[in-house]
């Protein structure tokens, strides 16, 4: 997918952000990603969007779509930069599950993070059951790296995470 559009994101620096962010709040709950990937922490409510929206995270949008007719996929966020290593996380919504779409962001993400950051490596983790997670992160190119037991939960159960990384020296992706 050529027409992705990566933005960074900062609810500080939006004077837009007192609609934005509600509507991102509701359309995450409509997706069902607070429950699937928060299941276990009943403190991550919307106050809790707001600040990593708000500094509390490097966060990246990702569109696709021209005009009327652009589309949020999703976000990434990447946190702990320093000494060339990062950590990230993202978010993809459902209608883009189960496509190609998933796997060209998260390897626009990880260029951009390159590129933007002159990181070395990025690294997280995805609960071993997210099936759907663990096939893409590894089509764009991440390599995984084990499992931390217990370290997660996915739908309502503990689950061990499955941790992944990317390295630059030999990341596929380009940057848009």
């Amino acid at each position: 997918m050529t027409d992705l559009k990566l933005i960074p994101y900062n609810a500080d620096l939006d004077p837009e952000a007192h609609n934005f962010l509600p509507w991102l709040w509701e359309k995450l709950k409509a997706d069902d990603l607070i429950s699937i990937y928060f299941h276990d922490r009943p403190d991550v409510n919307f106050p809790t969007l707001v600040k990593l929206f708000s500094g509390g995270a490097t966060v990246t949008l990702v569109m696709t779509g021209e005009g009327e007719q652009v589309k949020m996929v999703g976000f990434g966020a990447l946190s702990g930069i320093g000494d060339k290593a990062a950590s990230a996380g993202f978010a993809f919504f459902r209608e883009f599950w189960d496509t190609k779409v998933t796997t060209a962001t998260m390897k626009a993400l990880l260029a951009y993070w390159f590129d933007q950051f002159d990181l070395d490596h990025v690294f997280g983790g995805v609960a071993e059951g997210n099936r759907a997670a663990n096939i893409m992160l590894s089509r764009a190119g991440c390599k995984r790296q084990g499992k931390l037991p217990h370290l997660q939960h996915w739908k309502g159960m503990p689950s061990d995470a499955v941790v992944w990384a990317a390295y630059k020296a030999d990341f596929p992706g380009e940057v848009n």
